[in-house]
């Protein structure tokens, strides 16, 4: 088995004096590298601000963590990095796979002399189990095939371009240069397939699934009592709330240098033009005479392939969600604190005020903070991009309005949440005009480490 390669990195020490020696140990996601925290600047910016006097990066191979002994050479690692420090408080932080191991791993350092683990943060880690690992790009037993799914989204964005059915009016108004973008994005979706290969491939090789899908060993042992949750844990969850399939190809294909919000620009100029298209044939073919005599129209048949095309992009994420098995709702039922009016009802729920409900107050016009038991729907999305009280892909819900918003972190409106390698950023990789500019601090990693440093002031 390849030896796990430790990378340790000495970086400049905060002005800012700490009362201990204060490290954090980052842990990168499946498939992961050192570059997966190098390229965010989080650790160096940490220790810049003065939560932690330095960090050291924990780098694995997925044919490790599914080895029958991964965990317990996980943490003797981790142990070995820590005693090699000497005294000192440590954080954990995980992003992806990598928050699933800090919590596993917990429980096996938390004893050990000489080390101290005082808090785990993980970011974007599927606590539930990662329902992409149980998905396959063509067919292998006991997998999702996406394959199918993919090649229809493919076919159907592709089929009109390639027969270079632009309408001529559409095509002077949006110029030569949309129809590159256009045609360039038909190139590059065979090239997304490819990269979901990436990860699709060691998944199945190393049965992923057996230790972080729903029913995982790592999954199974968080539900169980064999482990302890660490007492100091900061869960960040992002928010996706629109296109999150594109979002997530702008990291994997630009080499994650922030050109998100320029594929999220051209996603929807590109949606434009497929509905323009569209619109311009149908319009042709109501035009002609000859469909009223029966005669066949090819207008018609190009109007319908561009609105395969723009229904496609359309239901991206719609697409997604079935893709990974996911786009399905369970009941479930809390007890929640509402607040119920004068006349006995809670607004749009029915349920009728309890006098006899202690801790329950009137203000004149409304019984405030009462426990009700409330039954509701939630989606049971749980791969690595949110977790299953987090999705906004409910049947029928609007992406854009608030109730799909995070309960941890809400993004600026305009931007549409983080995608899941963008919670593993300190500061923002782009600009967006009036609300943020390139370099600003980004709120979920950024409050994450706000929460660490009050931590350490209190412990």
């Amino acid at each position: 088995m390849k030896k796990m390669i430790i990378c340790s990195m000495f970086v400049l020490m905060s002005t800012y004096p700490l009362l201990a020696q204060d490290y954090a140990l980052f842990i990168h996601g499946f498939e992961g590298s050192a570059d997966s925290w190098e390229s965010s600047d989080t650790p160096e910016l940490m220790v810049e601000m003065g939560v932690i006097n330095d960090f050291d990066l924990l780098v694995y191979e997925t044919e490790e963590v599914a080895a029958e002994n991964g965990l317990q050479s996980l943490i003797q690692e981790i142990a070995g990095i820590m005693q090699a420090r000497g005294s000192g408080r440590w954080v954990l932080i995980g992003h992806s796979l990598g928050g699933l191991i800090s919590r596993v791993a917990y429980e096996g350092l938390k004893d050990l002399p000489g080390i101290e683990v005082s808090a785990v943060i993980t970011l974007g880690t599927p606590h539930q189990g990662a329902r992409v690992a149980h998905v396959s790009i063509g067919y292998e037993p006991g997998y999702i095939n996406a394959e199918p799914y993919l090649d229809e989204f493919i076919d159907r964005i592709s089929l009109p371009v390639q027969n270079g059915e632009f309408g001529s009016l559409i095509e002077w108004i949006a110029g030569a240069n949309a129809i590159e973008t256009l045609e360039d994005l038909v190139d590059v979706l065979p090239q997304v397939k490819d990269e979901l290969r990436v990860f699709e491939r060691p998944s199945v090789e190393y049965q992923v699934k057996d230790i972080i899908g729903l029913n995982g060993s790592f999954i199974n042992l968080i539900n169980s009592d064999e482990i302890a949750d660490p007492p100091n844990m900061r869960s960040v969850i992002g928010v996706e709330k629109r296109f999150a399939p594109i979002r997530t190809a702008a990291e994997l294909l630009e080499d994650k240098s922030g050109q998100e919000l320029k594929y999220l620009e051209d996603f929807d100029r590109l949606r434009w033009f497929y509905r323009a298209n569209a619109n311009y044939f149908r319009t042709l073919s109501w035009l002609n005479v000859r469909r009223w005599f029966g005669y066949d129209n090819k207008n018609s048949r190009k109007a319908d392939r561009w609105d395969d095309g723009r229904t496609a992009m359309d239901n991206i994420d719609r697409t997604w969600g079935i893709m990974i098995d996911s786009y399905r709702l369970y009941q479930t039922t809390r007890m929640m604190m509402v607040n119920i009016c004068e006349d006995g009802m809670m607004p749009g729920e029915g349920h009728e005020f309890d006098p006899g409900v202690p801790d329950s107050a009137y203000d004149g016009r409304c019984w405030i903070q009462q426990e009700v038991e409330l039954t509701f729907l939630i989606p049971t999305k749980n791969d690595v991009l949110i977790g299953p009280d987090y999705a906004v892909w409910n049947p029928g819900e609007d992406p854009e309005d608030d109730n799909g918003v995070n309960s941890f972190y809400s993004d600026t409106e305009p931007d549409g949440g983080y995608n899941h390698f963008e919670l593993r950023r300190m500061k923002r990789a782009y600009s967006l005009e009036g609300v943020f500019e390139q370099g600003d601090y980004a709120p979920p990693m950024h409050d994450a480490t706000t929460w660490l440093e009050e931590l350490w002031q209190n412990i």
